[in-house]
């Protein structure tokens, strides 16, 4: 009986050890969903990206497109939910992605891409007053 036990035992392990455990809610599993991004589009002279900070993430790496170029990372943080990127163009789209690496050991998979720009500047008009002084809004 005892060895009947042992060997069930065993082929439980086994198959257990065997199973392909995939599941975007577990933060073992190399699908846990990754942090969703938001880039700012139209903003003055930055994009600001928020993101959903996860359980069981102890870093977020972002990284940035722009065009056809290869992705740079561009920040890590341990604890920020937020980034302004002043480093943008005018009239330049720029994409964001970010992963997150848990405490597990796992780093998340890209998260789908975020679109940002920022705007063009808002002109500036001077006002030549009668007393030659100029006035500028």
């Amino acid at each position: 009986m005892k060895s009947f036990l042992f060997i069930l035992l065993m082929v439980l392990c086994a198959a257990c050890s065997s199973y392909n455990y995939d599941n975007e809610n577990d933060p073992t599993s190399p699908s846990y969903r990754p942090p969703h991004i938001e880039a700012s589009q139209g903003t003055r002279n930055h994009i600001k990206l928020k993101w959903e900070q996860r359980e069981y993430a102890v870093e977020y790496i972002i990284t940035r497109r722009e065009g056809t170029d290869s992705e740079k990372e561009i920040f890590r943080s341990t604890s920020a939910a937020s980034y302004k990127d002043y480093d943008v163009l005018y009239g330049t789209s720029y994409f964001y992605t970010i992963r997150a690496a848990l405490s597990t050991g796992i780093t998340t998979r890209e998260s789908p891409p975020a679109e940002g720009y920022r705007n063009l500047p808002q002109p500036v008009y001077i006002l030549r007053l009668p007393d030659g002084e100029d006035q500028s809004f």
